[in-house]
């Protein structure tokens, strides 16, 4: 012990005696300082996104000291020729290598200290709880930690393996191709998304779901965890490897135990790899199970020709496990029309779903299953209302590798929830495509929400959840709430989304009917933004007096949500999935969807930039009107200052629209002309009758997929001006 603790000493001398080593560590720490200090010097919403890219970019790039020092510190000495002569020392090389490679550890390790505490102080200085923030530092030290462990066994090996000065610039090869090369062409480029436990590092640069402050972490655990402890058993090899070459350059009776030990880490790092394994190749099992499917159809396919059916009530109960075993009971009420002449009633639930018995009129009922489509028998003795009552039970996560990254549309693991009404995690009515495939450019499952056409018909709903320990959130109104409890009702929902979160905040302004979840590095700014969604709620309130918005809920938690957009769209009945893209970070546009939609809704039939004839629909143009109202009177902007203040809000482009292929009447600058006016003459009480009129008859503009059963009618530009003319202009055509 007494040989080792010198040798430990001298290495310890040997690398923080030299200059250019002791500077690599400020160096790294100072550069961080200040790229962390710019995310976080004011109310930024990617606080804690932009400082784990920050820290990713720089543990990748603090590799390069890692092969350096773990080359050099085998060189020195070991593999110098001029140096033969320590063979003959009583030193064995374990003592050598293990000495040298604790002593490198150390010194990585003051990267990481370094750089975890600048997150730490900074993200206490956000305003977030100090438990939190130590969870959140932690991930990323243990994760730095055992990249270093097996980076410097890597250089420490092909210090031993190389005697040649190249090995330095195989050094760097390895890790530029470990980090850099891996992630953007084999991991991103070429899909093989297995291959992410060989970075070096797992700080990924490109997509890496850890980087999101929600669903990151707490998600990927097992994942995580199964990667580590592979590292840690290939970490192990490298070094004994080193050994066993080591020991074969000079006579030694533990040469055999040498070749036993490389040959049982050899076994231990391929038996750690197998629950790793196992998780990627049940998720590519699941991918190829539904390319087999001939239930799951084309993209291709005319999804509108399909029967739409309709259920008018349910009643989920949802219980789940320590084990995240979720367990349901939903009971639906069919009307008599839907299921009249058949001998069965067709159903949608998500095939990772065991159905366990199904009754009909409260009588145990046959039923078929296949994939996502389940056939329930309808008795001859049923009558009047059908009342079907499915118990089933399962885990989800599922998994879909779409083009280059890797995306996960439904899953419930621990407190983090992502159950959307797409994904059929209660009984949709009628065969519908949950999944869909394409052919060209290659094979691939997609969610098909993107292609087909599901639909959700109005239904009355109640909800209860059981089992997690952090409150879920849904489109209905929440009825009760206590530890481990919701409940949920609601009428004439279209579709039930469930989402939930361990660190998910509640915020809420006074006189605002919405509440506001967050997460805890996006507090402060989300509560300027819910200041100015107030100043903006208050103005239409006072002219508005039908304004009762459906909205009770705004998600704003991080960029996750842009690709739930994609899906879901942006309003899911009383939620709003609100987006945080770089656009709205400067915080003047975002209250600004959010009261478009408490005012308008989602307006996913609202199309921009449409080919279609204007004059046959301009409730696109009435509602950017209502902006524009607001604009003047709010905000006291004139029309020669409207475009240079707000010219990039979507409102003011459709109603200044010059483009001839899209507006080549140009009805919206027509109406906002006629608008102008009216207000530059004192009209602002009539103007506002007009809009009310046209908001009462309905001016939200659903999809098609909502619209089947809204059936909002359009509103012409002639109907506009037969208006005008009646409110505005009661004695004069307007010209």
């Amino acid at each position: 012990m007494n040989k080792w603790l010198k040798q430990f000493a001298l290495e310890l001398r040997l690398v923080f005696g030299n200059p250019l080593f002791v500077l690599f560590p400020v160096i790294y720490a100072v550069i961080f300082l200040l790229f962390a200090l710019g995310a976080g010097d004011y109310a930024n919403p990617k606080v804690y996104n932009m400082l784990y890219q920050y820290y990713s970019f720089a543990h990748t790039i603090s590799l390069g000291p890692a092969m350096l020092l773990g080359i050099l510190t085998v060189r020195r000495d070991i593999r110098r020729p001029s140096y033969e002569w320590n063979r003959s020392f009583p030193v064995s090389f374990g003592m050598l290598l293990s000495a040298k490679y604790i002593v490198g550890i150390i010194y990585m390790s003051l990267f990481t200290m370094s750089a975890s505490f600048i997150f730490y102080v900074i993200s206490i200085g956000s305003g977030v709880d100090s438990s939190l923030v130590m969870r959140h530092t932690m991930n990323i030290v243990v994760q730095s930690e055992i990249s270093y462990l097996v980076t410097f066994a890597l250089a420490m090996l092909l210090g031993v393996c190389i005697a040649n000065r190249v090995v330095y610039l195989i050094g760097f090869c390895a890790w530029m191709f470990g980090t850099f090369f891996m992630d953007i062409f084999l991991i991103e480029q070429l899909r093989l998304l297995p291959l992410k436990t060989f970075h070096l590092n797992q700080f990924f640069v490109t997509n890496n779901p850890l980087g999101d402050e929600t669903w990151g972490y707490e998600l990927f655990r097992e994942e995580l965890f199964s990667s580590w402890l592979f590292v840690l058993a290939f970490t192990l090899l490298l070094l004994v490897v080193s050994l066993l070459l080591l020991n074969r350059t000079r006579p030694t009776m533990n040469i055999k135990w040498c070749w036993l030990a490389a040959v049982g880490a050899a076994v231990l790092s391929v038996a750690a790899f197998v629950p790793y394994g196992s998780i990627w190749q049940e998720r590519y099992a699941s991918i190829n199970e539904k390319l087999n499917d001939s239930t799951i159809r084309l993209s291709e396919t005319e999804f509108s020709k399909d029967v739409r059916l309709n259920i008018s009530k349910y009643d989920i109960t949802l219980k789940r496990r320590p084990d995240n075993l979720l367990q349901f009971q939903a009971k639906l009420e069919v009307p008599t029309e839907e299921w009249s002449g058949k001998s069965s009633f067709p159903l949608t639930l998500h095939r990772n779903f065991q159905v366990s018995k199904v009754l009909v009129q409260g009588i145990d009922t046959p039923y078929q299953r296949k994939g996502e489509r389940l056939n329930v028998e309808i008795p001859n003795e049923a009558a009047d209302k059908l009342q079907i009552e499915v118990f089933y039970a399962g885990n989800i996560k599922d998994f879909l590798s779409d083009y280059n990254r890797e995306r996960y549309p439904v899953f419930s693991v621990g407190s983090e929830v992502y159950l959307p009404r797409y994904m059929a995690w209660y009984p949709l009515p009628g065969h519908q495509d949950v999944y869909v495939k394409t052919e060209d450019p290659a094979n691939r499952i997609h969610t098909g929400n993107r292609y087909s056409g599901m639909y959700f018909p109005p239904a009355e709903m109640k909800l209860t959840v059981e089992g997690y320990s952090v409150p879920l959130y849904t489109g209905m109104p929440e009825i009760e709430r206590e530890v481990g409890y919701q409940r949920f009702e609601g009428k004439d929902v279209m579709g039930l989304t469930l989402l939930g979160s361990e660190s998910w905040i509640e915020l809420k302004e006074e006189g605002l009917p919405v509440t506001l979840v967050t997460t805890p590095y996006n507090r402060e700014n989300a509560q300027i933004q819910l200041a100015e969604l107030k100043e903006k709620y208050d103005y239409f309130t006072q002219w508005i007096p039908e304004l009762k918005p459906v909205v009770t809920q705004i998600m704003y938690f991080g960029t996750s949500v842009e690709s739930l957009q994609e899906e879901s769209g942006k309003v899911d009945n009383g939620l709003i999935l609100s987006s945080r893209t770089s656009f709205y970070d400067s915080g003047s546009g975002l209250p600004g969807e959010w009261m478009n939609a408490m005012l308008f809704g989602g307006q996913e039939g609202l199309v921009m930039y449409s080919g279609g004839d204007v004059e046959e629909d301009v409730r696109g143009r009435i509602s950017s009107l209502f902006w524009y109202l607001y604009y003047r009177e709010a905000k006291g902007v004139s029309d020669e200052e409207l475009m240079d203040y707000y010219g990039w809000a979507r409102s003011i482009q459709m109603l200044t629209m010059k483009d001839t292929d899209y507006d080549p009447k140009g009805i919206g600058r027509k109406m906002l002309r006629q608008v102008s006016k009216a207000l530059n003459r004192g009209k602002e009480a009539e103007v506002k009758e007009l809009l009310q009129h046209f908001y009462n008859q309905g001016i939200s503009q659903p999809g098609r997929r909502d619209d089947f059963f809204l059936k909002e009618q359009p509103i012409s530009y002639k109907e506009w001006k037969q208006e005008w003319n009646r409110v505005v202009h009661s004695h004069r055509q307007d010209k």
